[in-house]
């Protein structure tokens, strides 16, 4: 991946959060394994001034409690959309962002 696309794919994603209504502030919950993914993730919620929230995603009851008390806005991830998703009601979208 070059300079270049990360740029521009981290963009891409910064629009789709701000599209779903992410505000500066927000706290974004990112349920990623450590990738070029979770790099363009992290731009792209720095780019809107939100906050990111990194979930480690494991079964224990912290993380989800985690996640629940970010009151994130938005939880992006590159599996389907985890039970926490549905549990706390928070949207739940792909990291690759628009295309």
């Amino acid at each position: 991946m070059t300079y270049r696309e990360l740029d521009s794919r981290a963009n891409q994603l910064a629009w789709h959060l701000l599209d779903g209504g992410v505000t500066e502030g927000d706290a974004v919950a990112l349920f990623l394994e450590r990738s070029p993914e979770a790099v363009i993730a992290t731009l792209a919620v720095l780019r809107i001034a939100a906050v990111v929230c990194h979930w480690t995603g494991g079964q224990r009851r912290v993380d989800r409690l985690m996640v629940r008390d970010s009151a994130a806005a938005a939880i992006i991830t590159t599996a389907a959309c985890p039970a926490a998703c549905r549990a706390t009601g928070t949207p739940c979208g792909p990291a690759r962002g628009r295309r």
